[in-house]
């Protein structure tokens, strides 16, 4: 990890937190699916904690915040220090957590998938983790089904990658989350309003563990 990458990007990270909570179809949408969680929940991506107090206490036990960046991590921390719910936070990769087989009731991801190097071998972890009818929880963004605006994402991808610490454009996460034996329960798709349409493609749901 560079400079930028140790020292920058966490600020950046915090940044786009900030920016996304101006949008309001974005919130409703976070708000929404953080309200579904339920039990002992793994969240991947903490990044600087900015779901951390939309968690409904009446029906998650703890939550498990995780993510490799040890400047993110710290931001979490403080945040974590203000909410109510139980947080117990993990600098490590999705592609090797360190819990428990079937110690996990729900795993909620938001616009996370994309920056994960293995994304196929962290969902077998999610998998491994997760008890039998346990759920992933995502919001993502990926390819666009357009072609005009494929173009676009394959052009600033490089840019976008370096920018946002390994973020993927063109991604397809749905598929990508179906091939680790989850089945997807409900699905909406959106070009999230208020970011370039390059980037906003994005599709909001949840996936069982099959």
């Amino acid at each position: 990890m560079g400079l930028y990458g140790r020292f920058v990007y966490p600020h950046v990270n915090a940044f786009m937190n900030r920016y996304a909570s101006s949008i309001p179809q974005l919130v409703e949408t976070v708000n929404r699916l953080v309200g579904q969680a339920e039990g002992t929940v793994l969240e991947i991506g903490v990044g600087s904690g900015g779901c951390l107090p939309l968690y409904d206490v009446g029906k998650v036990k703890k939550v498990y915040g995780l993510d490799p960046h040890p400047g993110l991590i710290k931001m979490a921390k403080r945040a974590a220090e203000k909410v109510k719910v139980e947080v117990d936070l993990l600098t490590e990769s999705a592609e090797t957590i360190s819990l428990d087989e079937n110690s996990i009731d729900t795993v909620l991801s938001t616009f996370t998938f994309c920056t994960i190097p293995n994304l196929s071998r962290a969902l077998g972890e999610m998998h491994r983790v997760l008890r039998p009818g346990g759920r992933i929880i995502f919001y993502e963004h990926g390819l666009s089904p357009d072609p005009r605006v494929q173009r676009w994402q394959r052009f600033e991808e490089p840019f976008h990658r370096w920018l946002f610490q390994g973020c993927h454009m063109t991604r397809e996460i749905p598929r990508t989350i179906e091939e680790a034996r989850f089945k997807i329960l409900e699905m909406e798709t959106e070009y999230v309003p208020g970011i370039p349409k390059a980037w906003a493609y994005s599709w909001s749901g949840t996936a069982v563990r099959q």
